[in-house]
């Protein structure tokens, strides 16, 4: 569910609040590749003080090592310093290095999602479902 504060601006548009209250700051429209990052992760406050324009690149590294079990039970997004030598799993939830993790040229960063020992573990759930779905 969507929980940022929405603005209409018309009986067709609506828009996200923190997006209008930057561009009203910039002096200028945002682009589709800028994000505008709530620093106190609360998506309520739209304070121009509490708002940062990032490209999707930054905003996913500032994003991707947060574990999965605190941004669900805290609903803030805790902000973990990002390096340039790990990764967090995102089936384990682990910080890990990034040799653990397989190339994926296709992914913003270069890897997959999942460390090695959870991408076989994956890899080998699903040739089982689909053994089974054969045998059916």
């Amino acid at each position: 569910m969507n929980k940022y504060k929405r603005i209409r601006l018309n009986r067709k548009e609506t828009r996200d609040e923190h997006r209008i209250v930057m561009e009203k700051a910039l002096g200028r429209k945002l682009n589709t590749k800028e994000f505008v990052h709530h620093i106190d992760g609360n998506k309520a406050n739209n304070n121009i003080n509490n708002l940062k324009v990032m490209n999707i690149k930054d905003h996913a590294r500032l994003h991707i090592n947060i574990p999965l079990e605190k941004r669900k039970l805290t609903g803030i997004k805790l902000r973990l310093p990002y390096d340039d030598l790990h990764l967090t799993c995102c089936k384990c939830h682990k910080f890990k290095l990034k040799e653990e993790f397989s190339k994926n040229k296709s992914n913003w960063n270069g890897f997959y999602h999942y460390c090695k020992t959870c991408d076989r573990v994956r890899q080998k759930n699903k040739r089982e479902k689909n053994n089974n779905l054969l045998l059916l």
